[in-house]
């Protein structure tokens, strides 16, 4: 079979070849690959690759161990390759131009002929060591040598030929064993630590420099000032252990720590100071927090206190910004602020409950300043006025009743006791009012709601309210003459609230953090 066509070209990277006619050239001009179309009945028409290396194309589309040509190096696929820029880790390497490997070893040669031979070699210069031998085969500097000779030993000195040692003997059997041993008995000049018994020259009484005061100096120059001495400067003194209790002195430490055990958080103090001192906030009814909190105290040290007043005091008394959750860490840590419980103006009192006394919480806080009392809590008033009367050829009768206090619109019962037979009678004369007859023509008008027909006559009288004033008077006239009398308490007040405050000093008051 012969071909028609003498080649066929295409421009398509993600297709390798279409099938062609047998025999036919065929050429794919995005890949630079050229194919030739089989002639074998059993595959007539199928592309076989003609170049096994190609150049690199960017627009070409390689498949896997596809080979390339590229800077003179010739490299293999090793995945799946779209189109695009050269990647090197998608390629491997597997041939290399020769001019590239020349310039390598002409480069490599420059470094090497730098370097000495470690078998064996001569040097052009000097050789410089950073640091003496530590081990017998080292080399060593012309310093160390010197060293060596000027103190009269043998380049290879031994442990047991070193002339100027210490009391005692050396158990190393090497050089830099036996000056560590050495070393080791020695006392650093910086910040020396002594053990046994070490002496030193004692100084003059007078001396006053940086020499050194042995026990002798010290002694003495502490008996000569030890009645009433007058330190100046900063004097210093060993701190006591905790607890100690005679006659050492007590350094500042040592007291500051007594004072943390003393004062604890919650502690609370009177002052006349209007700052707080370290470590303590004034009780000003304001609140404390973290520094995040925006509480009038927001600070770290008020933790232990926001705990402390949280376990041991209610939300009503002191209350958390955003209400509380339950836990006091995660209430702090949510930056809410707790009020501090109130104490300005004041009095303070003991929390509890008291023999025959009502229950007082832990923080809480009541009372008023001035109070006004209530009907029920003023005092019973009773108030009695009699009136006699006796008849001759005229009668006449008064009655002046003056009440204070009360309520508007109460009552208070007044009994008038009248003489026998005198009462003839009574009737609603209008507007409110009662006439009481005592006879003929003897009528005695009163603001009552009735008049009973014989013996006592109660009379309910209306007072004003906080000390108002009623006042009801009777009279009566007939052919005879007759005179009485009566009788009635007066009170005066203004009805306002009275002064509860005790007799009072007022202090600030500051609580530990």
């Amino acid at each position: 079979m012969t071909s028609h066509y003498r080649h066929r070209r295409f421009y398509d990277p993600a297709t390798v070849f279409p099938a062609v006619e047998p025999g036919e050239i065929t050429v794919n001009s995005a890949n630079r690959q050229l194919g030739l179309g089989d002639a074998d009945p059993a595959s007539p028409g199928v592309v076989k690759p003609l170049l096994p290396i190609r150049f690199f194309d960017i627009k070409a589309q390689y498949a896997i161990n596809d080979m390339i040509g590229r800077t003179g190096h010739i490299y293999r696929a090793k995945v799946v390759i779209s189109p695009g820029p050269f990647d090197a880790t998608q390629w491997e390497l597997v041939a290399i131009d020769q001019t590239y490997v020349d310039n390598i070893i002409d480069d490599l040669q420059v470094d090497i002929d730098g370097k000495v031979n470690r078998s064996g070699d001569t040097m052009d210069g000097r050789l410089f060591l950073a640091y003496w031998p530590a081990d017998d085969y080292e080399a060593t500097t012309k310093g160390y040598v010197d060293q060596i000779v000027a103190q009269g030993g043998p380049f290879h000195l031994r442990a047991d030929q070193i002339t100027y040692a210490p009391s005692g003997s050396i158990e190393a059997t090497d050089v830099q064993a036996a000056i560590t041993e050495l070393m080791n008995e020695k006392a650093e000049i910086n910040s020396p630590n002594f053990v046994g018994n070490p002496t030193a020259p004692t100084s003059p009484p007078e001396d006053n420099d940086t020499s050194i005061a042995t026990t002798f100096f010290v002694h003495r120059a502490v008996e000569a000032g030890k009645d009433s001495p007058i330190f100046t400067g900063d004097p210093q003194a060993p701190t006591p252990p905790p607890g100690d209790s005679d006659n050492s002195l007590a350094t500042t430490e040592f007291v500051m720590e007594a004072l943390k055990k003393v004062l604890t958080t919650g502690d609370v103090k009177l002052t006349l100071k209007v700052v707080a001192d370290p470590g303590w906030v004034m009780m000003n009814d304001t609140h404390i927090g973290n520094p995040s909190s925006g509480a009038y105290y927001a600070s770290a040290e008020c933790h232990a206190l926001f705990l402390l007043l949280y376990a041991n005091i209610p939300d009503a008394y002191c209350p958390v910004g955003g209400g509380r959750s339950g836990n006091a860490e995660a209430d702090w840590a949510a930056n809410k602020y707790m009020l501090l419980p109130k104490v300005l103006g004041r009095a303070l009192a003991a929390a509890g409950s008291g023999a025959g006394l009502t229950g007082r919480g832990l923080g809480g806080y009541l009372g008023e300043e001035a109070h006004t009392l209530t009907v029920a809590e003023q005092q019973n008033m009773a108030v009695s006025t009699s009136v006699s009367t006796s008849v001759s050829v005229s009668v006449s009768t008064s009655v002046t009743t003056t009440l204070t206090g009360g309520d508007s619109g109460s009552y208070v019962d007044m009994t008038y006791i009248l003489p026998t037979g005198l009462l003839m009678g009574g009737s609603d004369v209008g507007d409110g009012e009662s006439q009481i007859q005592f006879g003929t023509g003897l009528n005695y008008n009163f603001e009552i709601d009735g008049v009973p027909s014989g013996g006592p006559i109660h009379i309910p009288v209306v007072y004003g309210a906080g000390g108002g004033t009623a006042t009801g008077t009777g009279t009566g006239s007939g052919t005879g003459s007759g005179t009485g009398s009566g009788d009635g308490g007066t009170t005066n007040g203004g009805g306002q609230a009275h002064n509860n405050m005790q007799p009072t000093s007022f202090l600030n008051v500051m609580i530990k953090l």
